[in-house]
């Protein structure tokens, strides 16, 4: 095996030696090697860092060649995080960008409707153009992402690595991955995607990019599609569980002693009943988890309808059986640091 990869490799080589540009075969294959390999072909290429800033994690490699009395920039913009690999292609030369477009456009990968994003398995290329100073770079960004295997998801926070439904599709088959809607409100709903739907595996994945679902807005553990469907006293047992040690079915008594001190929430007779109230703190990262409760005997007791938010240690002196019946996990917030700055 090792023997065939290193022919396999060496042919891509010697097909990469003969061109003057990169065919998109080729150019999708470059996110397989290592650092230094990818670094040690750029440089025999003639790939040399153009004189600007670059940073350890973010490295640029540029080269300029007179073709039909124009000089065409390349530039590869490198970037290697922990489990996953930025190669971004510029070019400013609109041909061979053109016939780049149409080899991705011929090959097997899912399309947006605008024709600048593909999604394959754990591939994502997006493909966009820009100007620096006065000149038009036309970019290819081929991100490859090391996607987790089953073993390894155990919490529910595991599932944030899964960014995608083609993410979510490589890791857990097909079959088990569905589009659906979700409502939000009777009237209200969002393209979402569901993993495992109707067992105790159930988790719920809504985007920001709904067209091409991706961009992971937030999940959902516990909860019900349809706004038909919910019910207040409903308990939906899951199998997932947070990593801070919240689960479907747990007390509030619980909460409040994993929180080490006590949370506050919506009033049964508001709108957002239920809904973890602003500004609470404690062991518990509310950032990354919102647990919603539900309550079993709420609708038999006196409620104050004077208070619209009501902390723990009331429901509990009140005697309300309230319990977490879904809760949402949150990805942290990112800023996409991969930017072309200057060419100067």
């Amino acid at each position: 095996m090792k023997r065939f990869g290193w022919l396999a490799w060496s042919c891509i080589f010697v097909q990469l030696g003969a061109a003057q540009s990169l065919t998109f075969r080729e150019l999708c294959a470059l996110p397989d090697l290592t650092q230094n390999k990818l670094e040690n072909y750029l440089h025999k290429k003639g790939f040399k860092h153009p004189g600007f800033y670059t940073s350890e994690e973010q490295k640029i490699y540029e080269k300029v060649r007179q073709e039909d009395s124009s000089s065409i920039i390349r530039r590869f913009q490198i970037s290697f995080a922990e489990k996953s690999v930025d190669v971004v292609y510029s070019t400013t030369s609109l041909k061979e960008y053109s016939r780049l477009q149409f080899e991705i456009e011929a090959s097997d990968y899912y399309r947006s409707s605008s024709k600048k994003l593909f999604q394959k398995q754990n591939t994502v290329i997006s493909c966009s153009t820009g100007q620096i100073d006065s000149t038009v770079f036309y970019t290819l960004q081929i991100n490859k992402k090391s996607l987790p295997k089953i073993k390894d998801i155990v919490y529910a926070e595991d599932l944030l690595t899964l960014t995608s439904q083609e993410y979510l599709t490589e890791t857990f088959g097909r079959r088990n991955v569905k589009t659906e809607l979700f409502y939000l409100t009777a009237t209200e709903s969002k393209k979402c995607t569901i993993i495992f739907p109707n067992t105790s595996r159930q988790a719920i994945f809504l985007w920001k990019d709904e067209a091409n679902l991706r961009d992971l807005s937030f999940i959902i553990i516990g909860d019900q599609l349809n706004e038909n469907d919910k019910n207040i006293n409903a308990v939906l047992l899951s199998d997932w569980k947070s990593s801070q040690g919240i689960y479907c079915g747990m007390s509030l008594r619980e909460i409040e002693t994993v929180n080490k001190a006590p949370v506050s929430f919506y009033n049964w007779r508001t709108e957002s009943a239920g809904l973890l109230a602003p500004k609470n703190k404690g062991e518990i990262d509310f950032e990354k988890l919102k647990p919603v409760f539900n309550c079993v005997n709420c609708g038999f007791l006196y409620l104050d309808t004077t208070m619209d938010i009501i902390q723990s240690g009331y429901a509990l002196d009140e005697n309300q059986k309230v319990y977490v019946g879904s809760f949402v996990v949150l990805p942290e917030k990112k800023t996409d640091n991969l930017r072309v700055t200057s060419i100067k």
